[in-house]
């Protein structure tokens, strides 16, 4: 499994999201997956709302190009990223992929 893949809608992220974190970051782990840390709790949907959030910040995306597609009452997320060009920020994690 690959963390980014492309597909008709735009691109799909493989996401491990951490709850709770002390400052919420987006980070390429070494095997080119993405980590998600969002200080909001793991509860209510808090958390998703709060990773599109940040993902589209980081992205400079609006939240609406960002869907939760599977895994939304889990850690491991697949998040749709509806665009046509990848942001910057992902180039890395593109090549990374291949």
């Amino acid at each position: 499994m690959t963390a980014l893949r492309r597909t008709s809608d735009g691109f799909l992220l493989d996401v491990k999201v951490v709850a709770n974190s002390r400052s919420p970051s987006v980070e390429i782990s070494p095997d080119g997956r993405l980590r998600a840390r969002v200080s909001a709790p793991a509860r209510d949907g808090k958390a998703n709302a709060a990773l599109l959030l940040l993902l589209a910040r980081t992205f400079r995306v609006r939240n609406s190009n960002l869907e939760i597609v599977r895994g939304a009452s889990s850690t491991r997320k697949q998040v749709l990223l509806k665009t046509a060009s990848l942001p910057p920020f992902l180039a890395s994690v593109e090549r990374t992929s291949r």
